[in-house]
């Protein structure tokens, strides 16, 4: 059985592919999908893989992102419930 794996190959993600393993690892592992997405960037830039290691960057980058945004919400909502009880009393 031969190999579908070329080191050779351009490995360059496009948006939908980061998307979608960003997507995979969150709902995998939760809220460790961005240590899980940065260990494989490690994994690859020790075995010289840079290419594979740039793409897994982009994955736990877009991960970052995402967690950002949601923490941000967050905070948001629980203002403007303050907010909003204060106003009441």
């Amino acid at each position: 059985m031969t190999s579908s794996w070329h080191p050779e190959c351009d490995v360059t993600p496009t948006p939908g592919e980061v998307d979608m393993m960003a997507t995979a690892l969150e709902g995998r592992h939760g809220v460790a999908a961005e240590e899980v997405a940065q260990f494989f960037v490690d994994w690859n830039a020790q075995h010289s893989d840079g290419g594979r290691s740039w793409a897994w960057a982009a994955v736990a980058e877009r991960i970052r992102q995402r967690t950002s945004r949601r923490l941000s919400g967050e905070r948001e909502t629980r203002r403007s419930e303050n907010t909003s009880a204060r106003r009441s009393r």
